[in-house]
């Protein structure tokens, strides 16, 4: 069954980069991508409140929100091992992607596929688990090489430590 979601996924997928490719051709790939971010923001505010109303869990801390990203992986057909989780920071490997795939099967180069992966999965993700947690944030840490090279993707806890904090450390700066 993962197959097929992958390669649904995919293909699905394929489609939408010719679109972003042709919208970028008419209207300029900068609006295009701004438009594309603002609609994944949507859909990860919409998502993240679903799941939030859903669960029986009331505080989300990084090790908890990873569960529901886990999930929501799965079911775009993206493969993730977590490598490190604690409850202020999850660390996870992405070895299967339909979304580089689908791109790289249509010839994109991989800095316009990292650049698009920044503004499109992490921005949806991002905003997705900031439903849960505003202090949550999704960032990309490592955008693979290659095909069968991986991303590394962090769930963090955003502490705010205040100016006393900021101050402290700057002092301590030789």
């Amino acid at each position: 069954m993962d197959e097929k979601i992958y390669n649904s996924v995919k293909h699905g997928l394929k489609v939408q980069h010719i679109f972003v490719q042709t919208m970028g051709e008419e209207i300029g790939m900068d609006r295009t991508v701004e438009l594309y971010a603002k609609t994944l923001e949507k859909m990860g505010k919409a998502q993240g409140r679903i799941l939030r109303q859903n669960s029986l869990i009331k505080k989300f801390d990084a090790h908890t929100a990873a569960a529901l990203v886990r999930a929501t992986y799965k079911s775009l057909g993206i493969s993730i091992k977590m490598q490190e989780e604690s409850t202020r920071s999850v660390l996870f490997t992405c070895t299967r992607c339909p979304n580089y795939t689908a791109a790289h099967e249509l010839g994109i180069d991989d800095k316009a596929i990292e650049s698009w992966c920044r503004v499109s999965n992490i921005k949806f993700m991002d905003t997705m688990v900031k439903q849960l947690n505003p202090d949550l944030s999704v960032r990309l840490v490592k955008f693979r090489t290659a095909p069968e090279d991986f991303c590394g993707e962090e769930i963090v806890e955003m502490i705010d430590l205040g100016l006393d904090a900021f101050a402290a450390t700057t002092l301590m700066v030789p």
